[in-house]
């Protein structure tokens, strides 16, 4: 069985994190409104403080394949 991790707040301006490959993490990192996600840097997670930075598509990728891979 696989799991897929994905963290958010409930109130406020808290933006997404989630988990990324070690390869699209530098790229994803770089982009505006894309950060390491604090305590969880390490283990490649991001955090995504606008949902909006992302197009449809790329969330699409970002779970619904990896849930299948």
């Amino acid at each position: 069985m696989k799991k897929c991790f994905c963290v958010t707040g409930i109130e406020g301006e808290s933006g997404v994190s989630f988990k990324v490959k070690d390869d699209e993490f530098k790229e994803l990192t770089s982009r505006k409104y894309i950060i390491p996600a604090p305590y969880l840097a390490r283990y490649k997670w991001i955090l995504v403080k606008d949902p909006g930075c992302f197009a449809l598509p790329e969330w699409k990728v970002a779970f619904v394949s990896r849930m299948n891979s």
